[in-house]
């Protein structure tokens, strides 16, 4: 293990209480890298704590992640609980979630000075009550509102600065991925790629991951990974680009063929190109063989034997003998039972 983050760790392991898991847990790995046996209740319960990666507890955490000894289900349990915590940070990055924040924001900085405002104009009426602090909101509150749309020019920008800083503290959450190794994680690195703080560490844990792949994994990974992958092929780098469509002609389907073929109506390096070409057939191909199953086939005409073959009604007449047979096919100008054709 590095020595520079061994006393990083070792210094935020000193901020902890001695009798906290996480510090026990962070000074027996280092004390006995060999022989350490993690213990899974502590990770879970940190990782599981909502405010996670806004604690310095985080960086202990993800250290013990990437350098513990796991079994396969304790990796698999792992790594879905990061991309989930991955998957929130990227999803209050939408627009609506960037300008509800901001807002929120805009609220709690100019409601001191709205209020100052106010409560400066009532200062020579003398005597100030309670009352007088109720009534003076109404003209508080819209005054707030309105200092925070005319701030938008520089409390929006600044919100959005604010959001990318935080982004960037889940750099550690997804070198963990990268470490666990598992399929199931290449959705939300996908979709982590897309970010500029994210990216490239997104971009090396899915070329981590899509060399691991194999092809008893078509099929078997969640539903949002093709989509997933997609939307990153058409807005990343040529060597992400590079990285996807090595994966999607592992585990692509159907639903990879438009963008793929969106990929190659673009001005792309002559890389990429190629493989776009190789694997589009090899998505069509695919495609086929899935929808094969629910065709419906019919034969072209009657076996030559089926005149001969006797069958019992599914229903019975009063008149009708319950054992008597039926032929399965009658030629024109035969009668059944009954005189039916």
């Amino acid at each position: 293990m590095d020595n520079e983050q061994n006393e990083s760790i070792e210094e935020l392991c000193r901020s902890l209480k001695s009798s906290h898991p996480l510090r026990q847990e962070a000074m027996a790995l280092l004390s006995d890298p060999a022989g350490y046996t993690p213990h899974w209740q502590p990770i879970v319960k940190a990782l599981a704590t909502p405010s996670l990666f806004w604690q310095h507890e985080t960086a202990v955490v993800l250290w013990l992640i990437r350098h513990g000894n796991w079994s396969d289900n304790h990796r698999t349990l792992l790594s879905e609980m990061l991309s989930k915590a991955i998957d929130r940070a990227i999803q209050v990055r939408r627009p609506g979630y960037l300008t509800g924040r901001w807002f929120l924001r805009g609220l709690f900085i100019t409601y001191p000075f709205a209020m100052w405002l106010v409560l400066d104009g009532y200062h020579p009426l003398g005597n100030f009550g309670f009352i007088d602090l109720i009534f003076c909101h109404i003209f508080v509150l819209p005054l707030t509102f309105a200092l925070t749309i005319a701030s938008s020019v520089i409390l929006l920008p600044l919100s959005i600065w604010v959001d990318s800083l935080n982004l960037r503290q889940f750099r550690p959450a997804i070198q963990a991925l990268d470490h666990l190794g598992q399929p199931d994680s290449l959705a939300s690195l996908a979709r982590a790629s897309l970010h500029h703080r994210l990216k490239d560490v997104a971009a090396s844990a899915l070329a981590t991951l899509t060399d691991r792949l194999q092809p008893s994994d078509y099929g078997t990974l969640p539903p949002q990974t093709i989509p997933a992958l997609c939307r990153a092929l058409n807005a990343s780098s040529p060597q992400t680009d590079l990285v996807i469509l090595r994966a999607l002609g592992v585990i692509g389907d159907e639903r990879a063929i438009e963008s793929v073929e969106r990929l190659l109506r673009r001005e792309i390096l002559s890389e990429v190109r190629a493989s776009a070409s190789s694997l589009l057939p090899i998505l069509k191909q695919r495609a086929l063989e899935n929808q094969a199953p629910s065709l419906l086939l019919r034969a072209s005409h009657p076996p030559e034997e089926s005149g001969q073959t006797l069958l019992r009604a599914v229903w019975e007449r009063p008149n009708t003998d319950p054992t008597q047979l039926l032929r399965a096919a009658l030629a024109d100008g035969d009668e059944g039972p009954g005189g039916e054709r």
